[in-house]
């Protein structure tokens, strides 16, 4: 029988870049941030990639901030009236999309992981995979029923696996190559810790991470 992943090899990565976020002075991880970008027509964008061009500017990864930062005063204050003001309208359809495209990215990353043989699909082997200490991160679909939930819940608390709740069963299924999928785990490995932290971007551009 294969014995679980150490705690040594379950152990994060060290940062990478930090930098400071305009809103709140904080200093954070870069990868941990959004970055808000300025169009030579002065429209604020969010550019994910982290190496677009143009002027910009980092904040935290969380709704209420990012909200904060595209307000009129926000951008005047950080792109020094050289930004285009947005509706309130058009600041949510700027953070819902970008919610979007995180999920894009991470169902991308499983895919990557799913080629590489890092990746279970399926309640029962993903809780098989939970219990063996061997799951560093579950995506779970936002419709998964109350009884498969229930099922996963105590294993993923038992093996301190993060979770990412995204959109439904039958579009991560579709994007994986399935009718429908409710779960996936993905072992501990380079593409599990890049997920990992996209799933922290998700969670907190969802709201999921505020009081």
């Amino acid at each position: 029988m294969t014995e679980p992943h150490s705690k040594a090899e379950l152990a994060p990565p060290a940062p990478g870049p930090m930098r400071q976020s305009v809103s709140t002075k904080d200093r954070l991880e870069k990868a941990r941030m959004v970055r808000l970008v300025l169009s030579p027509e002065g429209k604020p964008g969010i550019d994910l990639t982290t190496r677009g061009p143009g002027r910009s500017q980092y904040v935290e990864a969380r709704r209420s901030v990012l909200r904060q930062a595209l307000s009129q005063k926000g951008l005047g204050k950080i792109f020094r009236g050289k930004a285009v003001a947005l509706s309130s309208k058009e600041i949510e359809d700027l953070i819902d999309e970008t919610v979007r495209r995180l999920e894009d990215r991470i169902i991308e990353l499983c895919g990557l992981a799913r080629r590489s043989g890092d990746v279970v699909l399926g309640l029962e082997p993903v809780v098989a995979m939970l219990e063996a200490g061997k799951a560093q991160v579950v995506v779970q679909a936002a419709d998964l029923s109350q009884r498969s939930t229930e099922r996963l819940a105590p294993a993923l608390v038992r093996a301190g696996a993060r979770r990412v709740v995204l959109s439904e069963k039958a579009e991560i299924g579709r994007k994986l190559g399935r009718v429908d999928l409710g779960v996936v785990a993905i072992r501990p490995s380079t593409l599990a810790e890049r997920l990992a932290v996209e799933a922290e971007r998700h969670q907190g551009l969802m709201g999921a991470s505020e009081v």
